[in-house]
């Protein structure tokens, strides 16, 4: 079911997510909004997000990968999924690929984040939790995380497990698995595990709900040194 994210931008802040789009044809959506704000340095811009979480479609898979390699900073695998990789993974059973796409009254945003995930015997895994950093904190990310939960359940899953690996390029996944309050694991491997049961996810999003919002912060802090200024794209 897409969901429908309301808020008001302030031109600055429209300016500054387009900014962290290496390339104006990359951040075409937000320069848009930026256009319709007009000059004021006062004005602001009413946008109704709607997000669609859903399965990958085969058809979809070429655009996501492409997605994939511009997203650093929200990046919780610290690797990018190749079409080959993406296809196979869909093709496992218990295996899903997540898209998210996102849409305003100004147009489409494309696709925006993935999820790779599967289901054990027991937890619901997310493999792979990625979304692009000029998307950050708009509660976008509150909603991924509840469509593990719906997965899980529906799965048979009593738990929601997020897996991280760290690097020098994932710090705002890194933030985003200390923000949900729920103590991170780390596992002979060295990849880092948050836990919680599948009943639980919306009431561990209430508790960390101030924390997602200032995401956007964090990811404004970060234009200097993110993945449009090594890769020439955005993330």
């Amino acid at each position: 079911m897409p969901v429908t994210l309301c808020a008001t931008f302030p031109l600055e802040e429209i300016a500054h997510r387009a900014a962290l789009r290496g390339q104006p044809s990359f951040h075409e959506h937000w320069r848009r909004r930026s256009d319709v704000a007009g000059t004021d340095a006062d004005a602001s811009v009413p946008i109704q997000l709607t997000i669609h979480i859903a399965p990958l479609a085969h058809n979809e898979v070429e655009e996501a990968a492409g997605v994939a390699a511009q997203i650093h900073q929200l990046n919780a695998a610290a690797r990018t999924p190749s079409p080959i990789e993406l296809r196979a993974w869909m093709a496992r059973p218990h295996h899903h690929v997540l898209r998210v796409r996102a849409f305003d009254q100004y147009g489409d945003h494309g696709i925006v984040g993935l999820m790779l995930c599967h289901a054990d015997e027991e937890d619901f895994v997310a493999d792979g939790f990625m979304l692009k950093s000029d998307h950050a904190g708009l509660g976008i990310e509150e909603e991924m995380i509840s469509a593990l939960g719906r997965m899980a359940l529906s799965s048979g899953c009593g738990a929601v497990v997020l897996t991280l690996i760290e690097s020098a390029t994932n710090r705002l996944a890194q933030m985003l698995f200390k923000g949900l309050g729920c103590g991170i694991e780390t596992l002979a491997s060295g990849v880092r595990e948050v836990a919680f049961a599948s009943l639980a996810v919306e009431d561990v999003l209430m508790r960390a709900k101030s924390f997602l919002s200032g995401m956007w912060l964090e990811a404004q802090a970060m234009v200097g040194g993110d993945d449009e200024q090594r890769s020439g794209v955005a993330g």
